[in-house]
C-alpha cells in the first residue's frame, strides 16, 4: 500500500506556494498492501488540506528541479530558497490518523530555536536602553562549545569586557589586545595588539572601542583601523544612536563621534565626577551615571543637561566597575552600591513608592538586569555573609536576597526562565528565575567552574558580563579565555536545517550534526517508522570513509547496525532493525547542498556532501 501525503496550506500560504513550490520534499512511504481496517490499525496517516495537491504534481516539480544546472551559484541560490521555504511550510502541518484525530503535533523544535534565536550581541547590555531581558534559546547544560583563547598559554590575562557577536563572528577585547574569532570553529580571524578594558560596540558594520591610553578606534570587520581619535582620558563602553557614537570619559566629559564624517564633538555637559559606567539612551535622552553617585540626563541632539539627581553614597563606590543604569517603562533604575533607586526619565523625580530600596547591611555589586518589572542585581550582606544576587520587585519594592557563594560583579543575564550568574570565584551558573522571584531561593539548573591555570587552589575572578547568541552563553574570565556554553545551533539565513547538519559534519563537529539530526528527525518523521540519516563526505572534506579516521586498513564509516562502509556514515537513527523494508526518501545532492570549510571560510562545495534519509516501517 502506498500511503499518500496531502499537504495542507492555509489561506495566507497559497501565494507563497505558487512561488516556491513546496513539493520539493517527496513523501512516499511504502508498506505491504493491506486493507482499510489494517491501515487504521497501523495508524497510517494523511496530511489534511484546504486545497488538495496531488503528489504527482509534486514529483513532476521535483523532477524539473533536478534538471537544473549544476552551476554552483545558480544551484545555491535556487536550492537554498526552496529548501528553506519547504521546511517552513512543513512546520505548519499537523499529522492526523485515518479517523481525523491528531496523531501527534508536527512542531519542529529546531524551527522554534531558529525563530527565537538572535545572531548578534552588539554592545554591553545588548540594547541601548539596557531595559530588556532576552527571550531566546539558551544552554540546558554546562557543556562548553568552544573556549576562545586571547592570551598566551598559561598566562593570566584579564577579559573584563562582554564578548560581542556578529552573525558567526565573536569579537573579544582584553588586556592582551582585541581578537576576532569564527564563532562556530574557534578560528582566529584577526588580532589588534591594543589593550581594551571596556566592551566594544558593533554599529553599522564597524567596531568601536577606546584604549586606556586615550585613543578611540573605529575598526572594520576585517580588523583594519578606519579612523582613530586622540582623547584626553580613558572612556567607557560606547553606545550609538542615529548615526552617532557616544562615550563617557574619566574627566567627566561626554564625547560623540559621527560615524560618517568622523567629527568628534565634546558635549556641553560636564559630569560632577568620573564617568566609568556605560551610558544608555532612551527616547533621545542620554543617561549618565558618574562615580559620585549622580545620575544625569542629557539631550541627545544638543548635548545639554536636562536634569540631575544626586544621592551621594555614604562612602566612595568601591566596585571593579561602576554599575550602569537601566530603563523600564519610562523609569530609570540605578544603584550607588548602597541602595537601588528609581527616577522618572523625563523629570528626574522618584516615582510614588518606597524608593529607594536600602536594606540594612546590603551592598549592591553589579549593573542591573531588567525583566518584566523585576530587577536582578549582584548583592552581599555584611551581617549574614550572603554573597550572591538580589531580586527586587519594582511594584512594591520587596527584595529577595539569595546566596550564590561568591560576589556577583558581572551584570546578571535573564534568558527566558533562567538567570545567568557569573560569580567572582569563577563559577558560571544558570538558576531558576521563578525560584529567585517568587521563593527567594537559588535553584541551580547547571553550573561550570573555571579553574585557575596557574594555581587551581586559588579562585579565578570573573567580572565579565555574559552575552547570549544562537543558543549559547559567552563569558570572559581572568584566565585569558572566553567560554561559550551551549548547543549546536548554527544558523544562517541561507541554510536549511539539513544544510546545518551537513555544515557541522564538514567542520568535524559530528556530535552537533547528530544532535541536530535527532532533534529534526524526531519531530519530522511520523511515529512508528524507523529511519536512519546517513552522510557521504566528498573528497577533500577531510572526512573520508576510508583511511585516516579509523584503524589502518579498515573503513572509517559505518551504518547504525555496525556494518562498515567505505561511502556512508550514520549520523542518527531511531531504530536499527532494517530487515522489513528500506527505501531512500531523500537522495539529491543538489537539494541537500554541501558545505565545506577551507581555512576560516565555510563555502558551498562543487561536489556537495550527499545526505540520505532512509525510512522503513
Amino acid at each position: 500500500m502506498r500511503v499518500v501525503g496531502i499537504f495542507k496550506l492555509t489561506d495566507g500560504m497559497r501565494n507563497k506556494y505558487l512561488i516556491v513550490h513546496i513539493g520539493v520534499l517527496y513523501i512516499n512511504f511504502y508498506t505491504p498492501r493491506i486493507n482499510y481496517s489494517n491501515m487504521r490499525a497501523r495508524r497510517a496517516f494523511i496530511f489534511t488540506a484546504d486545497a488538495v495537491l496531488a503528489l504527482y504534481l509534486i514529483t513532476i516539480i521535483l523532477s524539473i528541479l533536478m534538471l537544473l544546472s549544476y552551476s554552483p551559484r545558480l544551484y545555491t541560490e535556487q536550492s537554498q530558497a526552496v529548501a528553506r521555504d519547504v521546511i517552513v511550510a512543513l512546520s505548519r502541518i499537523r499529522l492526523r490518523d485515518v479517523q481525523g484525530n491528531p496523531q501527534y503535533g508536527y512542531t519542529n523544535s529546531l524551527l522554534n530555536i531558529r525563530k527565537n534565536s538572535i545572531a548578534i550581541w552588539p554592545m554591553f547590555g545588548r540594547t541601548i536602553d539596557r531595559s530588556s531581558s532576552l527571550y531566546s534559546v539558551y544552554p540546558s547544560s554546562n557543556s562548553t562549545w568552544i573556549v576562545y583563547n586571547v592570551a598566551p598559554q598559561g598566562v593570566i590575562t584579564s577579559v573584563h569586557s562582554t564578548p560581542i557577536l556578529d552573525y558567526g563572528k565573536i569579537i573579544i577585547a582584553s588586556q592582551n589586545g582585541t581578537k576576532a574569532f569564527n564563532e562556530n570553529t574557534g578560528t582566529q580571524l584577526w588580532y589588534m595588539p591594543i589593550r581594551v578594558d571596556s566592551t566594544p560596540l558593533l554599529y553599522n558594520g564597524e567596531i568601536y572601542f577606546g584604549s586606556p591610553s586615550g585613543t578611540f578606534y573605529c575598526v572594520d570587520e576585517l580588523g583594519h583601523v578606519v579612523w582613530n581619535a586622540t582623547l584626553f582620558s580613558n572612556v567607557t563602553s560606547p553606545v550609538a544612536d542615529n548615526g552617532r557614537v557616544f562615550v563617557g570619559a574619566m574627566n567627566g566629559s561626554v564625547v560623540s563621534f559621527d560615524i560618517l564624517s568622523n567629527a568628534t564633538v565634546v558635549l556641553p555637559f560636564i559630569a560632577t565626577s568620573n564617568i566609568t559606567a556605560p551610558p544608555l539612551i532612551y527616547n533621545k535622552i542620554i543617561i549618565i551615571f558618574s562615580h559620585d553617585g549622580t545620575l544625569s540626563a542629557i539631550d541627545e541632539e544638543s548635548g545639554t543637561s536636562l536634569w540631575s539627581y544626586t544621592q551621594p553614597p555614604p562612602q566612595p563606590i568601591d566596585l571593579p566597575v561602576d554599575p550602569s543604569p537601566a530603563v523600564y517603562n519610562g523609569v530609570v533604575y540605578f544603584t550607588n552600591e548602597f541602595l537601588v533607586n528609581a527616577v522618572n526619565l523625563t523629570t528626574g523625580i522618584p516615582p510614588v513608592g518606597s524608593w529607594p530600596v536600602q536594606p540594612s547591611n546590603i551592598k549592591f555589586t553589579s549593573s542591573l538586569a531588567m525583566d518584566n518589572g523585576m530587577l536582578y542585581i549582584g548583592c552581599n550582606n555584611s551581617l549574614t555573609g550572603l554573597r550572591g544576587v538580589c531580586a527586587i520587585n519594582t511594584t512594591d519594592q520587596s527584595i529577595n536576597q539569595v546566596n550564590a557563594g561568591s560576589n556577583v560583579y558581572a551584570a546578571p543575564l535573564v534568558v527566558n526562565d533562567s538567570v545567568i550568574l557569573a560569580t567572582y570565584d569563577g563559577t558560571v551558573t544558570a538558576v531558576s528565575k521563578s525560584a529567585l522571584r517568587v521563593l527567594g531561593t537559588l535553584q541551580t539548573l547547571w553550573s561550570y567552574k573555571i579553574s585557575n591555570p596557574i594555581n587551581p587552589a586559588l579562585p579565578l575572578p570573573v567580572i565579565s558580563s555574559p552575552s547570549a547568541v544562537n543558543g549559547r552563553i559567552y563569558i570572559g574570565a581572568d584566565d585569558g579565555n572566553v567560554y561559550s556554553f551551549g548547543n549546536c545551533s548554527l544558523w544562517d539565513d541561507n541554510m536549511s536545517v539539513m544544510d546545518s547538519i551537513v555544515a557541522f559534519w564538514s567542520i568535524n563537529r559530528t556530535d552537533c550534526a547528530r544532535a541536530m539530526a535527532k532533534e529534526f528527525l524526531d519531530s519530522a518523521v511520523p511515529q512508528n517508522y524507523g529511519f536512519e540519516l546517513v552522510v557521504r563526505p566528498p573528497e577533500g572534506s577531510g572526512l573520508p570513509c576510508t583511511g585516516g579516521l579509523g584503524p589502518v586498513g579498515l573503513n572509517a564509516c559505518s551504518y547504525c547496525n555496525g556494518t562498515l562502509s567505505n561511502e556512508w556514515d550514520s549520523i542518527y537513527t531511531n531504530d536499527c532493525n532494517q530487515s522489513i523494508y528500506q527505501r531512500f526518501l531523500i537522495k539529491d545532492s543538489r537539494y541537500i547542498s554541501g558545505i565545506l570549510q577551507m581555512g576560516s571560510t565555510i563555502y558551498y562545495a562543487r561536489s556537495p556532501v550527499e545526505v540520505e534519509l532512509r525510512i522503513w516501517n
